[in-house]
Formats: C-alpha cells, structure tokens, sequence
C-alpha cells in the first residue's frame, strides 16, 4: 500500500471515530443538583451514554467493580444493578433487561445508555438541548416498586385470612367446649351460654368474611400505617430514605436532599399526593422528620468541624447518625398514625439533645 493510501485511510478512520464518539461538555444534574464528575457523558452512536459509577452514587447507591468480570454493580435499598461491559443487556434483581447500547470503557470509566441508568434505580432521564444538560429525576412510584407493593399487600391479605379463619375455628372449639361444660341440671344457665356461644362464633364468621374479601383498590392502596395510602407511604419513604442515604458525616451542606428548595418540592409532592384523612396527618408529622433529619445531620457535622482531629468526637458523630437511621426505621415501622406521631416526636427530641450537645 503506498504512503498516500495509508495517510488516506488513516484520516478516513479519524473521521468515523470522530462521528461516533463526541463529547459535548454537557452538565448532569440528579433532582436539579449538579453532579460532580471527572468525566462527562458522551454521545455514542447517537445516543448519549454516561459514566454509570459517577451516576449510581450521585443517586445514593454503593458501587463495586469486579474486573476479573468487568463487572460493575451497584445497589440501593433493595435494588441490586448489574452491568457488564461489552454485553447490550444488564440485570435488576436478577431480571435480565436487554438494552440499546453495549456498557463500555472510555478512559477507564464504564459508560452505559443515560436512559438504562437511570431508570435501574426508578429514575427518570431526559436531554435539555438549550442548556445542555443530562436531567435525572425521581419517579414518584416505579413500576417495581408497585409490583413490590402489590405482592407485599396480597401476602398480607392471604396471611389474615389464614389467620382470621384459624381464630375462628378455635372460638367456636372453645364456645363448645363452654357450652358442654354446663351442669345438666343448670338447664336455664346452659341455654344462655349456648345462645351467647352461637352469637360470638357468627359475629366471628362474619368479621373474618369482612377482612378476607377486601377490593383490589384496597389492598393496592394499603401500606403499614393504618388509613393511609400505599402510594403516599412509598413516595415519603422513598423521599426519606434517599435524603439520608446520601449523608455521611460532614456531607450535610453537599447534600442536595438537604437543600430547602429542593425538599420544599418534596414536600409539596407529598401534600399532592394526599387522599384521606390520615394521609394529612402521616404528611404533616412526615414533615417533622425530614427538617429534624436534616437539623440533627448539620448539627453533627458541626460538631465534628469544631473537633477536627478528636476521634472521641469521630465516635460521638457517628452513633449520632446510626442512632437516627435507627430511630428513622422506627418511624417506617409505625402502625397507624397515632404511633407515628409519637415516633416523630421522638426524632425530634433526638435533634433538639443534638443540639443542646
């Protein structure tokens, strides 16, 4: 092959590189902040690709990469990713789900399509041209988390009426065993206590008949706290969750949950979201946690600013927050709304000790 050919071809292959691979200095944002990354998305056969590592822990997920099998996985409350470089499809929760663009290295950073990204984790991506900017956002409920939701609840539905039938049968043992018992001679006292016995094992039948035919509206719309709805309980768990997922000692004021205009969203979110009674009230004392979540974390990292170096303090800090994720899961747990006012109540004082520390 003569020079000339080999310089001709050498520029041709620059060119289709070039057309294939560009970078465009673009900005990426998770829920208006912007992420802070040494590398930026990529547009790759037209579609734009980002590095999935710089993503996963902008949205709060732990990252490991395995590169014996050039594996990249990240998890999130109890979502599990997996991507593979150089293979067009990854896994959610062990479901394989095909994609439109192979995972690939650049520079020694895995990208993957924006897109498949995002929504591993229940987000949602879109491009702003004018501004160029890669926008991810919450998704108030994804379709896994209503599919979870939905097994969780039918679960619990089959579980009461097992447990509702097994009650019943075992009162109307114990009214006959009452029953029998009766002294023959005590004739009038018998046909009382029997009357009383027949009444109590038909109330029995027909409350376990009430509790074991519940819509389908129902049990899509139940949650752990008595009267309010499933899809406001997720959407405020989610938002909870997340906000103190991202903290870690001394990353308060980075952290973009912790923002007043963005939790502000939030919240206005939750207020939308309402549809009964005791979603105001679970809403408002949602609310007490999320600003005394948000209090306590600042106030410990103050706390540790003014001691830098002190490991008594490092100690100190970090039960802090282990205390409040506990007192946090406490306040999910909850049973009806009574109960999480009281639980609220009690991160507040663990905030307000904070502070008095």
């Amino acid at each position: 092959m003569s020079y000339k050919k080999k310089i001709a071809g050498l520029i041709s292959g620059v060119m289709t590189i070039s057309l294939c691979i560009s970078a465009y200095g673009a900005t990426i944002k998770i829920n208006d902040k912007v992420l802070e990354s040494d590398v930026e998305p990529q547009i790759i056969d037209g579609r734009t690709m980002v590095p999935v590592r710089a993503i996963f822990e902008g949205m709060g997920a732990t990252v490991n990469w395995d590169a014996e099998t050039k594996t990249v996985t990240g998890k999130l409350n109890d979502i599990t990713v997996k991507m593979v470089t150089g293979e067009k499809n990854m896994t959610v929760n062990n479901k394989q789900i095909n994609i439109d663009g192979s995972v690939m290295i650049i520079d020694s950073r895995t990208f993957a399509p924006a897109r498949y990204v995002a929504e591993a984790f229940g987000y949602d991506v879109s491009w702003n041209e004018e501004s160029k900017e890669v926008l991810i956002n919450d998704k108030a409920v994804s379709g896994t988390a209503v599919e979870k939701a939905t097994n969780v609840t039918t679960a619990a539905v089959e579980k009461s009426t097992e447990t509702t039938t097994a009650k019943a049968k075992e009162e109307t043992n114990v009214n006959k065993t009452e029953t029998t018992s009766v002294k023959a001679a005590d004739t009038k006292k018998g046909e009382t206590t029997t009357a009383k016995a027949e009444n109590k094992t038909t109330v029995t039948t027909e409350g376990t008949t009430e509790t074991t035919t519940l819509s389908a509206a129902q049990i899509l719309n139940s949650s752990p706290v008595q009267g309010v709805t499933n899809k406001l309980y997720k959407l405020i768990k989610n938002d909870i969750s997340l906000a103190f997922k991202n903290y870690y000692v001394g990353g308060a004021s980075s952290n973009g949950r912790f923002q007043p205009a963005t939790s502000s969203k939030l919240m206005d979110a939750w207020e939308l979201a309402i549809t009964t009674d005791e979603d105001k009230t679970y809403v408002a004392q949602s609310k007490i946690v999320y600003q005394n979540i948000v209090t306590t974390c600042k106030k410990i990292d103050q706390r540790k600013e003014k001691n830098f170096g002190s490991s008594s303090v490092a100690t100190y800090c970090t039960e802090r927050k282990d205390k409040l994720e506990e007192l946090i899961n406490t306040y999910f747990a909850s049973t009806n709304v009574e109960e999480a006012k009281k639980n609220a109540e009690a991160i507040k004082k663990f905030a307000t000790a904070t502070l008095n520390k």
